[in-house]
């Protein structure tokens, strides 16, 4: 199936992603499939109905949302809608006119998309004349209205302001920080003045790994909000030094300054000046017990988090659960570092009763118990956490990881847990490499050669370069092209002259050039 997509002038993102599915009448069937699906339609109805039914992090009104996407989850999310659009139709042939000026958000899809194998991606900066530029009709009635609003340009009234930015918050929470930096970059510049705009600005920028710019946009968040916004804002500086930031950036001083800074503001607010003043008081310290963590104060980590989901199990707020749930995860984390693997494993079972429906909890209790060797619990846990996301990457290698202990276990039903990973997830080394290890096991020389055509070894480590390389020399070497493997070898060895692994590995194919089964690795 071949699709024209003309790069829609719009000013909401995903203007020709949108296009595509309603092209092709898309609309998936799985809730995993579902929930990956709201960065595309956060004012879907359907989809906010299916929401009700999920786990308490994906139900959670978007207003109480305190858990943001990051980039890398919405590109597994991407890598999901591909992987089930490839299923639906096969062979399909995606040609993108006018290509230069694609937003941010459908490049990165297509990118993604375009790595699946029956999934072919082409770019044309020309345009397409046959298809009609100003058709809107695949945005939503909501989304028509602000994509009218951002193309007047003018300044918004009142009403519209509020309605842009809720619609931000919307976009945010749907994990599309790209249309939301649009939309609070519009209102910024026509000096709209609302204490929200920063933080949401900054958090968005975040979201797309921008985290210089984000903190920038935080800052004058800081200096002009309110003592909620300031809460709210110091919070989430004290995750960019803790977590988001590049690794050389990150500063626990810094980090343990902002969260300090923030529980003095929250102490001495009165409970009539700030709303919720126990709920922000627990995650403060939540985030406190997170520095503590990485300072190696793990048992005063622990301490904190137990007052604090102490403190919320007494709240008669439904979405005070959810947020409890949070703390018990990082509560499962503390045990796991001090790998009391009693306390790590009680903890996800209350996890688990809390949120049944995450398949995170279930695969992370299934991996403690590989790692203590208890399969028959492993295999249990990761059935139930594939039931509820069966395209996970992760959930599908440590299925994989799972299988490869069991006798009964075919080899072709390893391969595809390995492949679906592969597919959702193409930038994990491990999944790649294992996937294409158990290729050659099973002699499908062909297939583990395309994939590892794709693996840029200027980004690997030297241990996984030469892992990958000889693993690459031996499909070749397998496949009868033994100058191919010669010639694979010699480029890394060129790099890598004192390599031992690499030097064996051609001296092995030079002493046996006429075997026709050789077995190295």
């Amino acid at each position: 199936m071949v699709i024209n997509i003309a790069n829609f002038a719009t000013k909401v993102s995903f203007g020709a992603v949108k296009f595509l599915l309603h092209k092709l009448n898309y609309f998936p069937m799985h809730e995993s499939e579902i929930l990956a699906l709201r960065v595309l339609m956060p004012f879907c109805e359907k989809i906010e109905n299916e929401r009700i039914h999920a786990s308490l992090t994906n139900n959670i009104p978007y207003q109480d949302q305190i858990r943001f996407f990051l980039k890398e989850k919405i590109i597994k999310d991407f890598a999901l809608i591909g992987l089930n659009l490839a299923k639906k139709h096969p062979d399909l042939e995606i040609n993108i006119f006018n290509s230069s000026s694609l937003d941010a958000g459908s490049q990165c899809f297509f990118d993604v998309i375009g790595r699946i194998e029956t999934i072919s991606v082409s770019y044309f900066s020309k345009r397409f004349f046959e298809i009609e530029i100003n058709d809107r009709s695949f945005l939503s009635e909501i989304e028509f209205r602000i994509d009218m609003l951002l193309w007047k340009n003018i300044t918004p009234t009142k009403d519209e302001s509020f309605f842009l930015i809720d619609a931000a918050c919307r976009y945010l929470c749907a994990g599309d920080g790209w249309t939301s930096e649009t939309i609070l970059k519009y209102l910024l510049d026509h000096g709209v003045s609302d204490s929200r705009l920063y933080s949401y600005l900054g958090r968005a920028l975040v979201m797309q790994s921008k985290c210089t710019e984000g903190e920038y946009y935080l800052n004058l968040a800081f200096e002009n909000g309110d003592d909620l916004n300031k809460i709210l804002t110091l919070y989430s500086l004290s995750m960019l030094y803790l977590r988001h930031h590049a690794s050389y950036l990150q500063d626990l001083i810094k980090a343990k300054r902002f969260l300090t800074i923030g529980y003095d503001i929250i102490v001495n607010s009165s409970a009539e000046k700030l709303e919720f003043k126990d709920f922000h008081e627990v995650f403060n310290r939540n985030g406190y017990a997170l520095v503590l963590f990485k300072e190696g104060k793990i048992q005063e980590a622990i301490k904190l988090l137990n007052w604090g989901i102490q403190k919320l199990e007494t709240s008669k707020r439904v979405k005070d659960n959810m947020h409890q749930s949070v703390l018990i995860y990082n509560l499962a984390l503390c045990y796991k570092g001090l790998n009391d693997v009693e306390n790590c494993i009680l903890s996800y079972k209350r996890l688990i009763n809390i949120d049944p429906k995450d398949a995170q909890y279930k695969a992370d209790l299934a991996e403690l118990f590989m790692n203590n060797d208890d399969f028959f619990e492993a295999k249990k846990y990761l059935l139930e956490a594939f039931a509820i996301h069966p395209e996970s990457p992760r959930i599908n290698y440590l299925l994989e990881t799972c299988l490869s202990g069991d006798e009964t276990a075919s080899l072709e039903s390893r391969i595809n847990c390995l492949k679906i990973a592969y597919q959702t997830d193409s930038n994990n080394y491990d999944i790649v490499y294992n996937c294409c290890t158990l290729l050659v096991e099973g002699g499908q020389y062909s297939e583990a050669l395309r994939v590892l055509k794709t693996i840029d070894f200027f980004e690997l480590s030297q241990e996984q370069a030469e892992d990958f390389i000889s693993l690459k020399a031996e499909c070749y070497l397998n496949s009868h092209m033994h100058e191919e493997a010669m010639s694979e070898l010699r480029k890394m060895i060129f790099l890598m002259p004192e390599n031992k692994k690499l030097n064996n590995n051609l001296n092995f194919i030079l002493n046996k050039r006429d075997c026709e089964q050789p077995a190295y690795r």
